[in-house]
């Protein structure tokens, strides 16, 4: 509960710190070269990581207490090898890596902010992991989720106040804040008493589990190189064929049509945990039901959250300079991709936690390649509304594979009738500003529309009993209200 309570504070702050306040203090090219350092070296980290994240999750069980030394110096080892490889492979493939019209390389600290956040990036993905496994989960979601913000917050804050408006400044803090994880972690394992020890007896207590920390250490990389992929190669995509002020476009319409998965997250990981302990206990029913139940209960909510985003786009986009209106269907089309992904509910989760769990890693293989190919043939065609039609689309193939595969093993499909009502529904009231009037006042426009949304989308989905879930939170918050 406190990591959920901490990240969702943190995806406020965030939006709050990267949707509005970037793009109104700085230019679109700054906020465009923010964007892509952070997303270039979320990639690195994520590839230069070396797997290590799987491979301490499986093997820590099997050291004694006194013997962490040994395994922290062969993870700090792997690590230390990780950022050599990084930097090595950054300066020898700039040219592959940064394309012609992304500025980035204009700006004379980025290549040293690039090297300072990935070194520490790497550092914090090994270190969080090893002490998740000593039993501390909350701390790595407070640093990441949390703490960056605030600071990014403070030092836009602080920019807003300079009268020079010095943008050196908001750099210096950006690469601060996103390498700051990576330093409280390591001060945190050395304050729990973690020290480097003999790396000859390291690797001795090691040898007898090599075959197995070479092959997650390869699922490993394929998968948390797949996810940074997934995530974040459209933003360097298209600042290298667009350019970075095509970027901030692109990623602040992105946080936008993000928004819609807010909710999918905690889900997610509930389900997981009980879709897991079905399987041990071979309830085939329970998981079935969890499957449809979140096919529906995700839709009804990512379609409100979608609309509610499509109604007000105007008067947000109102607050920030008129290029970041070119974002429009960014938004829809990414809010769209992830409502797909809400629709077919936690098939991830149920195929993750089965017996046949490899075959995730050949669905992220399929979604790599999907995204990667899709980006280059849309992004010159269509620029920032090609990359939000590569992830819809790479979203609706993988989860169609995803959907027959769990479908033709396990014999579970999730889809009725009530689905088809949600989507109907949603797909009607994106008529509705048609109906709406007109108010020129910002914030009571989105108030108005927001309120006649929630009032005509929720009442129809009570009545119609699409969700006995979302009936009963209606009815226990109605109980709530009225004292009865």
């Amino acid at each position: 509960m406190q990591a959920t309570f901490y990240s969702t504070i943190g995806v406020l702050i965030g939006f709050l710190v990267n949707a509005l306040l970037m793009p109104k203090l700085l230019t679109a090219e700054q906020v465009g070269l923010l964007s892509f350092l952070g997303s270039l070296s979320s990639i690195f980290s994520g590839l230069f990581a070396f797997g290590l994240s799987l491979v301490i999750l499986n093997i820590f069980p099997k050291y004694q207490k006194e013997n962490l030394n040994g395994l922290y110096t062969l993870v700090l080892l792997i690590t230390v090898l990780g950022i050599v490889s990084a930097v090595c492979v950054y300066y020898g493939g700039n040219d592959l890596i940064l394309k012609d019209k992304n500025e980035a390389l204009s700006y004379p600290y980025f290549s040293t902010g690039f090297i300072i956040i990935c070194a520490f990036r790497i550092l914090f993905r090994n270190n969080d992991s090893f002490i998740r496994m000593m039993k501390n989960t909350v701390l790595g979601t407070v640093l990441e989720s949390l703490i960056i913000k605030i600071i990014i917050l403070a030092a836009l804050t602080y920019y807003y106040l300079r009268a020079d408006k010095p943008f050196d400044i908001v750099f210096i803090f950006f690469v601060f804040a996103m390498s700051f994880p990576g330093i409280f972690s390591q001060f945190y394992l050395w304050a729990k008493g973690i020290r480097i020890s003999s790396i000859k007896k390291a690797l001795t207590d090691i040898a007898p589990l090599k075959n197995q920390v070479l092959s997650l250490a390869g699922y490993g990389i394929l998968n948390a190189f797949g996810v940074r992929i997934i995530m974040e190669v459209d933003r360097v995509m298209v600042s290298n064929s667009q350019g970075l002020d095509s970027n901030a476009v692109y990623s602040t319409a992105f946080l936008f049509g993000a928004f819609v998965n807010l909710p999918a997250n905690g889900i997610r990981r509930i389900s997981s945990v009980l879709i897991s302990n079905a399987w041990n206990e071979n309830k085939l029913d329970t998981i079935s039901d969890i499957y449809k139940k979140s096919c529906i209960n995700l839709s009804a909510v990512g379609f409100y959250l979608l609309l509610g985003v499509w109604l007000n786009l105007d008067a947000v986009f109102s607050f920030l300079p008129a290029e970041y209106g070119n974002g429009k269907y960014v938004m829809l089309l990414i809010g769209f991709s992830y409502l797909v992904d809400m629709t077919f509910g936690v098939n991830n989760e149920i195929l993750a936690t089965s017996k046949l769990y490899r075959f995730t890693t050949y669905f992220m293989g399929i979604l790599i390649v999907l995204v990667i190919s899709l980006n280059t043939l849309f992004i010159p065609i269509y620029g920032i509304n090609g990359a939000a039609l590569a992830s819809l689309i790479a979203l609706i193939s993988v989860n169609i594979f995803r959907y027959i595969f769990i479908w033709k093993k396990f014999d579970l499909q999730p889809f009725n009738w009530k689905l088809g009502v949600i989507w109907t529904l949603g797909g009607l009231l994106f008529l509705l500003p048609m109906g709406l009037p007109e108010i020129e006042n910002a914030f009571l426009s989105i108030a108005f529309r927001s309120l006649t949304l929630t009032i005509i989308y929720w009442s129809i989905i009570y009545f119609l009993r699409i969700s006995p879930d979302i009936n009963d939170i209606v009815i226990k918050n109605l109980k709530r209200l009225f004292g009865r």
